[in-house]
This record gives structure tokens, C-alpha cells and sequence, in this order.
């Protein structure tokens, strides 16, 4: 029986390393930086077991010698940006109507520096940093430049122009006179209207004058003296009296009145 046990039990162990055997996996890892082989074996698992291979022996690294970089030149007059690689002149003058600007530049930082000079007759805007044109004024002015005008007309100093000393302008209903003051060339406006016109000082027009109708028709008032007014005052205290008295009368005898009046339009019966 013993034996026998031993038999089952060798034939089974055989069994199951036969089975264990067919999950290996052998995997050869190479690392460039060492040159060194390594071998992994996997075993039924997700992390590598590494065991170094004797058969490879290692590599040192390859000394590699740096390649001189070529220096850039540039032709005389002009210099190596380093900002842009590129060679630039060491100065350049942009020329216009108005003047010209010099730049010139720091061969080793590239910086530009940048002077601004005008011609003759300009002068440098400082906020703008342009050319503008000098406004000249002659202080002495030569006689056979100084403008004249003919008898009866100024020389009007705000538009250079000869304008007579006086206008007249008529229309239907007036005219107006503008006088000049030669000087400071100052008008002074005068409105005269024509007749049957009048000045209107809200508007500064001539209207026409309205005339009262009532003048055509000749109505006599008659002159009442102090007898005519003392009789029309007593006259007409009289009337007063008598219309105060009528309204007692009424008044007092009311009730006969109405009676009376009834008396007169007796109610017909149907």
C-alpha cells in the first residue's frame, strides 16, 4: 500500500508541474543606458522578478564629443542683433519733408536709440515727437506792403479788407445807417423809420402806425355844468326813493296781490 501511495503521489506531483510549467513566460529586458541583459520570469503574477543574465556582459556608454557651434559674422558697418540673429546697420537715418531721424543701435544689447532733427523753418513737437512748421511773424513791415485804402473807406483790421466808413440801407418802411469805427472797425447800427412808421423796441423794426378811426366821426359831448349835475343827482335820488318805496308797498300787500292776480285767471273746470 505504501508503494503505491508513493506511485499516486509522484504521478500527481508530475501532473501538476507539467501544468505550472506551461504558465511561465521567460522575457528578456535590455537597458540601453548600462548595456546589461536582464531577464524576468513571470509566474502566474503581474510583477516581474529580475535576476541579472551573466551571459551579457555589460556595456559602458559611448563618449560623445560636442559639436562647436558656427559663429555668426556680419560685414563691417553692421552688427549681430542678438534678439533676432540677423545682422543690422549700426545706424539708420530715415529722411522726410520735415527733417529726419537717426537710430542707432547697441551691438550688444540691440537697444535702439532715436534722435529726431528737423529742417530749417520746423521745430520738434515735444508731446508728438513730430516736425511741425514754425509760424514766423515779420516784426517790421516794409511801407510799400502796408495796404491803403481809397478816400471814404477804412481798412477793417479783422478782415484786412477796405469797407466804407458808413452804409445805408433803405427799405419801404425806414433805413438803417452802420458806421464804422476806423480803428477797431466796431459798427454802430442807427434804424430811422419813414413816416406813418414807428421804432419798435422789441424788435428793432419799423411797424406802421396804428390810427384811431374814431377821429373821421365829428361827436359833439355836451359840456354839463354844475346845474345839469346837481339836477341829475336829485333826479335820480328821486327815482331811487320811489323804486324803494314801490318794493315796501309790494312787499306789505303781498298776500292781496296774489289774490287779486288769482281773482283776475279763475281756474276753469273741465
Amino acid at each position: 500500500m505504501t508503494k503505491i501511495a508513493s506511485i499516486l503521489m509522484t504521478i500527481l506531483t508530475c501532473f501538476l508541474l507539467s501544468k505550472s510549467t506551461s504558465d511561465v513566460k521567460n522575457e528578456i529586458i535590455a537597458r540601453p543606458e548600462t548595456g546589461v541583459r536582464i531577464g524576468s520570469i513571470i509566474i502566474n503574477s503581474d510583477e516581474p522578478i529580475e535576476v541579472n543574465n551573466p551571459d551579457v556582459p555589460p556595456t559602458e556608454p559611448e563618449e560623445t564629443e560636442p559639436i562647436a557651434e558656427e559663429v555668426k559674422t556680419c560685414p563691417e558697418g553692421k552688427f549681430l542683433n542678438p534678439k533676432t540673429n540677423r545682422c543690422k546697420n549700426l545706424q539708420e537715418i530715415s529722411e522726410s519733408s520735415t527733417g529726419k531721424t537717426i537710430t542707432t543701435y547697441n551691438p550688444e544689447t540691440g537697444e535702439a536709440t532715436t534722435v529726431k532733427i528737423c529742417n530749417d523753418g520746423y521745430f520738434l513737437n515735444t508731446e508728438t515727437n513730430r516736425c511741425n512748421k514754425q509760424k514766423t511773424e515779420s516784426s517790421t513791415v516794409s511801407e510799400s506792403s502796408i495796404k491803403t485804402c481809397p478816400e471814404g473807406k477804412f481798412l477793417n483790421p479783422k478782415t484786412n479788407r477796405c469797407k466804407n466808413l458808413q452804409e445805408i440801407d433803405e427799405s419801404t418802411t425806414g433805413k438803417t445807417i452802420t458806421t464804422y469805427n476806423p480803428k477797431t472797425g466796431e459798427a454802430t447800427i442807427e434804424k430811422i423809420c419813414n413816416d406813418g412808421y414807428e421804432l419798435d423796441e422789441d424788435s428793432n423794426r419799423c411797424k406802421k402806425i396804428k390810427k384811431n378811426d374814431g377821429e373821421k366821426y365829428n361827436i359833439e359831448v355836451p359840456n354839463l355844468g354844475e346845474d345839469s349835475k346837481n339836477d341829475f343827482m336829485a333826479i335820480g335820488s328821486i327815482i331811487l326813493i320811489l323804486s324803494l318805496g314801490l318794493v315796501f308797498v309790494i312787499f306789505q300787500y303781498r298776500h292781496e296781490i296774489m289774490k287779486f292776480i288769482k281773482s283776475l285767471f279763475p281756474n276753469k273746470k273741465s
